[in-house]
């Protein structure tokens, strides 16, 4: 089961690199699957693999999938007793579907959650996390109107990213 996990999971990783997410999402459900045979239920990877099926799905607009996943992750994660660390990312693919739903002030306090994980995670410092964070609420922000606050998550997230290594982050953001 650990060699099916394993190829499985590179398979998923292949295809997302290539661009088809179709073919990247049946390999991350049988990665998902493997996974919680391999483990019997709640375990690290099984939320690893969790996340990335909910990431994935919120990608591929399968909303309903995406949502099932990511709260099954944060489920998980809760009963394991993980820290925030694991939270943030499925936290950050709720947000997402919540902003893509227009359900915007669902978004945005999700959003601050995930922003919050991410300093603390970053130990105050600077993170692509951070980055990513500051950029995805100025985004929600600037798709309502609300210019003045999204100038400020921009500028925020900018002020992040210029404290990152040469190489770090995404600049493209």
């Amino acid at each position: 089961l650990l060699n099916l996990l394993e190829d499985r999971d590179a398979r998923y990783r292949d295809a997302l690199a290539q661009g088809d997410l179709p073919r990247a999402e049946k390999f991350c459900a049988e990665a998902v699957a493997a996974s919680r045979r391999l483990y019997g239920g709640a375990d690290r990877a099984v939320v690893l693999q969790l996340a990335s099926y909910a990431e994935l799905c919120r990608r591929l607009q399968w909303y309903d999938k995406a949502q099932a996943s990511a709260d099954e992750a944060l489920a998980m994660i809760g009963l394991l007793g993980l820290d925030d660390s694991w939270r943030r990312g499925p936290t950050n693919t709720l947000a997402l579907l919540h902003a893509a739903a227009g359900r915007a002030e669902e978004a945005e306090a999700l959003y601050k959650k995930t922003i919050a994980m991410a300093v603390a995670e970053a130990r105050g410092g600077s993170s692509d996390g951070v980055v990513r964070a500051f950029n995805n609420l100025a985004f929600l922000y600037a798709e309502s109107g609300q210019d003045a606050k999204a100038e400020l998550c921009y500028a925020r997230a900018l002020v992040h990213l210029d404290k990152l290594p040469p190489g770090e982050g995404d600049a493209e953001l």
